[in-house]
């Protein structure tokens, strides 16, 4: 009686399979198409952002890319263009860094962001420690410009690239040309005042240096390298004696031979002792520099963040 009423079913239970098949799956295929998320501008910059911000640089420059590949007609394209270039800046790969802030600046017309990316061409030259490049970077853009905001900021970090570059003079010549409205904001009296103090910094003549190494070590001794003067002296006064010696003996083959090495050990302590009047120069100057520096609370560093820029050479204020 069951299989009786089982295959009188069976027919039904066909159709009402074929019902729920063309009348349920695609009900379920509408709704998986609906679940899928639609990329917007606002969703793709605002991730990119978060990248940025969370140091993800690689990342965010692959997300900036995409932003501007998918919408190229949003507004905020020279942004993503900009931060880009911040991405690159950070990763210290100042040389594509250079080459993505180059594209925004337009000599002709330049907008806020160009200038903003010609400050960063010049911290990215720094970063190279190619001083003439970032100096000449910012004379170019002081030419781009009449807002005096933005000529003041110029003359600014081109005295603190002067004045790490140990220009001191041109230092304060820039420092000099930042007009009264913003050289309390720039502390520029204080920092040419300062710059006075660049003529009291103790120094060596290398000329001296090199008449005190007649005597062996004398120029040495002069740059109060006494470690050096000590060894200085006692090579070249035992090789000296030796090749006296020598010749006083009748070896004159050896004391040929021995005068022959004192002449090079000579000749190298004559030009050591001049090399350490310039390093004995140089690391004063630096000192000064440091202490500059840190006096005033300038800032030699650069970076930036998704809502804004530091530059390459800032103050604290």
């Amino acid at each position: 009686m069951k299989s009786i009423i089982m295959r009188a079913l069976m027919p039904f239970a066909g159709f009402f399979f074929v019902v729920v098949f063309f009348l349920l799956i695609p009900g379920y295929a509408n709704a998986g198409a609906g679940s899928c998320v639609a990329l917007t501008p606002d969703d793709q910059f605002q991730y990119a952002t978060r990248c940025f911000e969370e140091r993800e640089y690689s990342i965010a420059i692959a997300e900036f890319k995409r932003f501007i590949h998918f919408f190229p007609d949003d507004p905020r394209i020279e942004t993503a263009r900009y931060q880009i270039g911040m991405c690159y800046f950070n990763l210290r790969e100042y040389a594509s860094a250079v080459f993505q802030f180059s594209g925004l600046l337009n000599s002709k017309n330049p907008t806020e962001t160009g200038i903003d990316s010609g400050f960063m061409i010049s911290a990215c030259y720094r970063g190279l420690k190619d001083y003439p490049a970032a100096i000449n970077n910012l004379h170019a853009l002081a030419g781009l410009t009449e807002d005096p905001n933005t000529r003041d900021r110029v003359f600014y970090n081109l005295g603190l690239l002067y004045l790490e570059s140990k220009d001191f003079e041109n230092a304060r010549v820039f420092f000099n040309r930042i007009s009264h409205a913003h050289r309390a904001q720039y502390q520029a009296e204080a920092a040419v005042a300062r710059l006075d103090d660049a003529q009291r910094i103790p120094r060596k003549s290398p000329v001296i240096a090199g008449l005190a190494s007649i005597v062996p070590g004398g120029g040495y001794l002069y740059c109060k390298r006494y470690r050096d003067a000590l060894f200085a002296f006692l090579i070249n006064s035992a090789l000296i004696c030796a090749a006296v010696e020598g010749f006083d003996d009748g070896y004159y083959s050896l004391g040929g031979l021995l005068a022959a090495v004192e002449a090079g050990f000579y000749a190298g302590n004559i030009y050591g002792g001049v090399s350490s009047a310039h390093k004995y120069n140089q690391a004063r100057e630096g000192e000064f520099v440091v202490d500059f520096i840190k006096g005033f609370g300038f800032d030699l560093s650069a970076g930036g963040n998704a809502e804004g820029f530091i530059l390459g050479v800032s103050c604290r204020f």
